[in-house]
């Protein structure tokens, strides 16, 4: 007997099965042709509370307005670029106005209708940035800066306190508050300092209980009690004794702290790298990704409103709302990542796309980034670290692995839920200097590092002294290589039990004003090579050199920079710092017109890729990440899911490794569907619980759908 099917989920059902057969809500550029990716607005740098909504600066996109009852936002800045980057701290006054620090150097009132603009550039004070604000009881405006030490500004004059003039030992303002008795403390790289409006005085290590005269973040409680953060853990003084709270000695982690905060109850919220923690003056609770609904570890922003409800910035991943119960992720920030220089891509069996920088990777499923970084992943990478730490190279593996090549510390491999580290100590790689990864057709893993090439497959590993360039397979799952000093061809073959080099050399391979750059071989066996000096192709037998002056392009630079071939054998090239050619194999040459230098292109591309869906991915030195499609772009029409269905449940954690919560429910009286990606049913039931047992779902991107009464929604989850 057949199960019947209720039609309240038949038309959900109709709802999914349209999506898929008509993509209406594919991303468009204006122009039709391209999207170009650059973490524009991906992190909240402030927030303030005017009551029904909440006020954010973004890190390059200005003011948003946020309605806290609808999830709504609209962007408030305007053309003035001064407005547009009121980000670096804000602050609201007792008439409710909310004043904030611009990183170009001013003061900005919001009254609720419009700005007001206060330069402290009207005086001669040379070059300088704003690091923080605090308003005292009499409306005084307390301006930190990082190197021209504090300034005073009473509605009309300005008043600078720095370390030439004052008892003040550095210029390096970090963070402001002020007590009960009014007066203002002042945290710096040197110490803590108080000011009572007269006098300095001085509170450093040496001479008190704090355990570190860095100090980050200052917040007071109504006793008076001074909490301090500093970049060894946290400090308590209550104006006599010192209490030291560390992970060492408590139940959470305080060590490295962002933000402190304190409400109206006193109760004392830390913000950290690793999560959030409350504490109400007996019991501390930590929040982090493994046992709540954050969705970033990284806590950078944290105030309440006067409902009690918590709003949280976390760092790359938009804003969040903590109800005491309920958790709310709001990703309004469109473009919710961050890119690095030198950005690589590629795509996985699940057409999700991975975006390798220089200090991250980034997922793209078609709607939502996700970055994995040194804050929420296992990756052997400091942001802080500019140049012996980066990651250089990304390749996946038929499996769904996410292998990654870094400057240092070899190859990492992401399976969804674990990191792995490959190194000179720990496997036969004979460098941890990553140059270039790439799998064979029988998932083999090869890793160019230093001076040699070495393969993996999964057991052992094997190394050559030849460093290949590039890498590309033949017809017969053959591995043919591009090395260069000198330029040459090579594949290796099985002789009496040994593998031998086969070489082949062009024309050209001593030639000291080309170089090899990259590798892709068509159906016909036929070998692309880019190189510092045009294109050339080798049909097995006669070798052919491509310098497109036949393309009536007077091109600077005649390098092929990326090279990649689609399912039709269409070349597509990026020659001279930016200027898409694509090339049938025969007569047929297109220059692309919107990705020419002069409309805005990249400086330069590192990578190409197509995807399942005939979209060119493109990293950029520079220049974030490009997506392109000559007719328009299709990037997973079926997230249009979440925009037909209501918004009253929440689950958590996600990404999930066995139990999923779902919070919101009325009772446990429901029933669920869990879809995957082909939206084939992979699991249907009728909860007893708010938990889930999703522990058998194989790795990969799911929708959760649930039916409470009249009530229906789908959610989407990753299962590690």
């Amino acid at each position: 007997m057949k199960t019947p099917i209720n039609s309240t989920f038949m038309s959900f059902a109709i709802v999914v099965l349209a999506i898929f057969v008509f993509p209406f809500n594919s991303l468009k550029s204006e122009n039709g042709k391209f999207i170009r990716f650059t973490g524009a607005w991906q992190q909240i740098l402030s927030m303030a509370d005017r009551g029904d909504y909440l006020l954010i600066g973004t890190s390059s996109e200005g003011i948003m307005k946020f309605n806290k009852q609808t999830g709504k936002t609209v962007k408030v800045a305007g053309s003035d670029s001064v407005i547009k980057n009121l980000n670096v701290d804000m602050q609201v006054d007792k008439n409710n106005k909310v004043w904030g620090l611009s990183n170009s150097s001013s003061l900005i009132e919001y009254n609720g209708e419009g700005f007001n603009i206060y330069n402290i550039s009207d005086i001669d004070y040379g070059s300088f940035a704003f690091s923080c604000l605090m308003i005292d009881d009499h409306d005084n405006k307390w301006v930190g800066t990082g190197n021209k030490g504090l300034f005073k500004f009473d509605g009309t004059q300005w008043k600078n306190y720095n370390k030439a003039n004052s008892k003040l030992l550095s210029d390096n303002i970090l963070c402001l508050d002020k007590d009960v008795n009014g007066n203002i403390w002042i945290g710096t790289d040197v110490g803590l300092f108080k000011f009572d409006g007269t006098d300095f005085t001085l509170y450093q290590k040496v001479n008190t209980g704090l355990i570190s005269n860095i100090i980050k973040s200052i917040a007071i409680d109504s006793k008076n009690q001074v909490w301090i953060g500093t970049d060894r853990g946290m400090v308590k003084y209550d104006g006599t004794e010192w209490t030291t709270f560390k992970d060492s000695n408590i139940t959470v982690l305080v060590n490295d702290i962002i933000e402190l905060y304190i409400d109206n109850n006193d109760n004392l919220y830390v913000g950290t790298r690793v999560g959030f923690a409350i504490y109400d003056h007996t019991n501390w609770i930590e929040y982090n990704r493994s046992n709540s609904g954050l969705t970033d570890n990284f806590v950078s922003e944290i105030i309440t409103d006067a409902s009690g409800n918590m709003w949280l910035s976390a760092y790359l991943d938009g804003l969040i709302k903590f109800d005491g119960t309920n958790w709310s992720n709001y990703q309004f920030l469109k473009q919710n990542y961050q890119f690095y220089r030198d950005s690589h891509v590629v795509e996985d069996k699940n057409g999700i796309i991975w975006v390798q920088g220089t200090k991250a990777i980034q997922s793209f499923d078609g709607y939502n980034w996700r970055r994995y970084g040194y804050t929420n992943s296992d990756l052997p990478v400091n942001v802080l670290d500019y140049y012996d730490q980066l990651l250089t190279c990304i390749a996946v593996d038929s499996n769904n692995n996410i292998w990654v090549g870094s400057l240092k510390f070899g190859v990492i491999k992401f399976d969804g839920s674990t990191w792995t580290t490959y190194n000179t100590s720990n496997s036969g790689l004979q460098d941890n200097g990553i140059r270039s990864l790439h799998v064979t057709k029988d998932n083999k893993l090869i890793v160019n590092a230093g001076i040699t090439t070495t393969i993996y497959d999964g057991v052992s590993w094997q190394s050559t002294n030849r460093l290949a360039t590039s890498m590309a397979f033949d017809k017969a799952g053959v591995i043919w290589n591009v090395s260069t000093k000198p330029n040459v061809l090579w594949y290796w073959e099985n002789i009496d039990g040994k593998a031998v080099q086969v070489h082949f050399y062009p024309p050209v391979y001593q030639d000291t004003n080309l170089a090899f750059i990259g590798l892709v071989i068509d159906s016909e066996d036929n070998k692309w090579i880019s190189s510092t000096s045009g294109l050339l192709k080798y049909d097995g037998t006669n070798w052919t050199r491509y310098d497109f002056t036949n393309l009536g392009y007077n091109f600077p630079y005649k390098g092929v920079a990326a090279i990649t071939i689609d399912k039709n054998d269409e070349l597509w090239m990026f020659v001279s710092y930016g200027y898409l050619v694509r090339f049938d194999g025969g007569e047929n040459w297109k220059v692309d017109e919107t990705f020419i230098p002069a409309m805005g292109a990249p400086n330069y591309i590192t990578s190409i890729t197509v995807d399942m869906n005939g979209n060119l991915w493109a990293g950029t030195s520079w220049n974030g990440v490009y997506v392109f499609n000559e007719d328009e772009i299709i990037l997973n029409p079926a997230d249009v899911i979440e925009t037909f269905i209501q918004n009253d449940y929440k689950i958590f954690p996600n990404p999930v490794e066995d139990f999923i919560n779902i919070n919101g429910l009325e009772s446990n009286n429901f029933e669920y569907h869990i879809f995957d990606l082909s939206m084939k049913q992979v699991a249907h039931s009728f909860g007893v619980s708010n938990q889930l047992d999703v522990s058998s779902l194989n790795t990969g991107i799911y929708y959760l759908v649930i039916k409470e009464k009249s009530k229906l929604q789908a959610m989407k989850f990753i299962k590690k």
